[in-house]
């Protein structure tokens, strides 16, 4: 089965060529990103209704790439992290599969900007 890669004629590249660089583009863009304090107010809403809930909603398990990008940070970044005793621990997922619980990032998150 082959793909067929159109060139654009304007700049000369190839489509996959240009997406890639968008991609690349938009990882530069979000280390400019700060957080905004509406967004800080609804992380600490989202975490006291899980906090409140009897029954926690279904809990997101998100693999290190998605885990750095929720924390805008590295994933060498996010390793040293790991190494704090506070922390959350990772989950098995497989034989070679980790993670860790998107709400636990969050609320750990937001200790580390309140302490």
């Amino acid at each position: 089965m082959t793909t067929a890669v159109r060139q654009d004629s304007s700049t000369g590249k190839s489509q996959r060529t240009a997406e890639k660089q968008d991609r690349n583009q938009g990882t530069v863009e979000r280390q400019d990103r700060t957080t905004t304090p509406e967004v800080e107010e609804q992380i600490r809403n989202t975490i006291s209704e899980f906090a409140k809930s009897k029954h926690p909603p279904n809990r997101r398990i998100l693999r290190p790439q998605r885990q750095a990008d929720l924390l805008d940070i590295s994933r060498a970044t996010l390793y040293r992290f790991a190494k704090l005793p506070d922390f959350p621990k990772m989950v098995r997922l497989g034989a070679n599969s980790v993670g860790r619980f998107e709400d636990e990032l969050l609320a750990w998150a937001v200790s580390r900007q309140e302490g």
